[in-house]
């Protein structure tokens, strides 16, 4: 999907990774802010009328929204199961809501930070409705 210049972008990234690994493969979930990228790690793919929680990850690079193939330092590889443009609606600490457009995700999300304990990352309840 072509996304307008200027517009902000999202990926949903399936990573799979080594065997090895004592996480399991997961989905990536990445909105882009004005210096990185947002990211969640989910179990399933997002489904609309269907959440689930999410591990806040350290935000990531840009280069991600277009990349796909194996991740440094032996981390597996990911691939892009859809990319778009966002736009968003709210922004705090606690909720984030944006609209997706993507090719196959086409809706509002909605981010929840559920209470965690001090030193973990944070949690995120995150439910989609497609439009």
């Amino acid at each position: 999907m072509s996304v307008p210049e200027g517009k902000l972008r999202f990926v949903l990234l399936r990573h799979e990774l080594p065997a090895s690994s004592a996480r399991p493969s997961h989905y990536d979930l990445m909105l882009e802010r004005p210096s990185d990228l947002f990211t969640l790690e989910l179990c399933e793919p997002l489904r609309s009328d269907v959440s689930q929680t999410a591990r806040e990850l350290a935000p990531h690079r840009k280069v991600y929204l277009d990349y796909e193939g194996p991740v440094s330092h032996d981390r597996g590889e990911v691939r892009a199961v859809d990319r778009g443009g966002l736009t968003i609606v709210a922004w705090t600490e606690s909720t984030v809501e944006v609209d997706l457009l993507g090719d196959a995700l086409r809706g509002r999300l909605t981010l929840t930070r559920e209470a965690s304990r001090e030193g973990e990352p944070a949690v995120w309840r995150v439910s989609f409705r497609a439009s």
